[in-house]
């Protein structure tokens, strides 16, 4: 798994000097506790599933679960869209069809009153 930069994301970033740091919990980093300082959050893909049975995962869909409550932007990816919908509840399941290109997104109003 190519990890040694954050793509896209990073670029735009950098580009708007917005200040963002990479945390790769698979490979033993520290998950962040919530603050003043966090603005968002953005969840990438991997090659493993939001249903693994894997340590990080469970802390990364309680760190989702958090932002939810904190009311702090998300964004997923891949492997990231997956952690936010176990985390909203959702069950994730194998796609019959695989992976079928480009599709259009739409903004949710997430306000939870």
């Amino acid at each position: 798994m190519d990890d040694k930069n954050s793509g896209y994301i990073g670029d735009y970033l950098q580009r708007q000097k917005i200040p963002f740091r990479v945390v790769r919990s698979y490979a033993d980093e520290s998950i962040p506790q919530l603050d003043d300082s966090v603005a968002g959050l953005v969840f990438m893909g991997g090659v493993m599933s939001a249903n693994d049975d894997i340590p990080w995962i469970k802390q990364e869909i309680a760190l989702i679960c958090s932002a939810l409550q904190a009311n702090i932007p998300i964004l997923g990816h891949c492997l990231g869209g997956q952690l936010i919908s176990r985390a909203l509840g959702a069950t994730v399941t194998t796609n019959s069809v695989g992976e079928v290109g480009w599709h259009q997104c739409f903004k949710q109003n997430n306000n939870h009153s």
